[in-house]
Formats: structure tokens, C-alpha cells, sequence
């Protein structure tokens, strides 16, 4: 990894993992420049963050910026289940990492340490959700080849927009 450039103020650098089904554990030998960050995220989950409608580089900046905050008060975020699972639970919250309403009053007080727990299967609708709008399958070409596919946009139907489409082929 490269030292961030004089111009630079801050970074984030992705390390997506491709395997399949295998733990990986990788070392920095060099550490991370000042104000660096590095996230972790499986391969398919960075697919369906990439599908997420309105989400971008610059949310998951804000997102981890969020984060940090939350620490620097005090509050360690326990996320066993990844960046998608994060993102998927600020998803739940209208954008916030703290259920603020479903918190005691003296939760986070000053000099103390905190943990609040993010449920490990916020993801779980968040994926759904992707998979429903934009309908990723397989049909036959013109050539009878099966090709992957999905919507490319919304449609002017709402029904149309959230409904899985239930056809099972015998090939995949």
C-alpha cells in the first residue's frame, strides 16, 4: 500500500476477500498512513452494496466518519457481521448508527464505556431488499445459452419494482 499523497487529507482502501467459504487473515507490514482507513467486505457483499440504490462512496464515508464519532464519545459498536451488515443497520435507523429512542438516559455517559450490540442479521433485509429491485437471474439468450441478467431501472409500477421473479430453470 502506498502512503498517501501530500494532497491527501484522508483514505479508505477496501480489502474484499474473494474466497469461498474460507476464513483469510492478512498482516500490515507498513501500518496505514495518517487519517487511513481500511475496511474489510466478501465479495458478494460488495456486489450488493454496489446495487444499493442512493448509496455511494460518499455514504460510506459518512458512515464510518459516524462511526468514529460514536467511538471517540465512548461507545464501542459491536458489528460481528461485516460492512454490509453496518450499512444495512444505519439502513434500519433512517441513517444513524444509535436507536437514540430505544437507549437509557444514562447510557453513554461522560468517562464511561459503552457497547451497544448491532443485531448480526440487520443484513438480512437490506440483501432481500437489493435482490427484489433489481431481480438478478438467469434466462435463455436467442441461442438457447443461459445468461445472467437483471432490471436496469425501476419501472412506473410498484408492484413491479418489489416483486421476485419466481421462475426456476432446470440449468444454472
Amino acid at each position: 500500500m502506498r502512503a498517501a499523497s501530500p494532497v491527501s487529507r484522508d483514505g479508505i482502501s477496501l480489502f474484499v476477500a474473494g474466497g469461498i467459504g474460507r476464513g483469510i487473515s492478512c498482516e500490515l507490514t507498513d501500518g496505514l498512513p495518517e487519517n487511513w482507513r481500511l475496511e474489510s467486505i466478501p465479495a458478494h457483499d460488495l456486489v450488493t452494496l454496489s446495487w444499493l440504490s442512493g448509496f455511494s462512496g460518499l455514504s460510506l464515508w459518512r458512515l464510518l466518519d459516524a462511526r468514529n464519532a460514536i467511538e471517540q464519545e465512548g461507545v464501542t459498536l459491536v458489528n460481528v457481521n461485516g460492512l454490509l451488515n453496518l450499512v444495512a443497520w444505519a439502513e434500519n435507523l433512517s441513517g444513524h448508527l444509535i436507536p437514540h429512542g430505544d437507549l437509557p438516559d444514562d447510557f453513554a455517559r461522560p468517562g464511561s464505556k459503552s457497547l451497544l450490540l448491532v443485531p448480526q442479521n440487520a443484513l438480512r433485509g437490506l440483501r432481500h431488499a437489493v435482490a427484489a429491485e433489481w431481480n438478478p437471474r438467469r434466462v435463455r439468450d436467442v441461442e438457447g445459452r443461459w445468461v445472467r441478467v437483471r432490471k436496469l431501472d425501476k419501472t412506473e409500477f410498484r408492484e413491479d419494482n418489489t416483486a421476485l421473479c419466481m421462475e426456476v430453470s432446470k440449468t444454472f
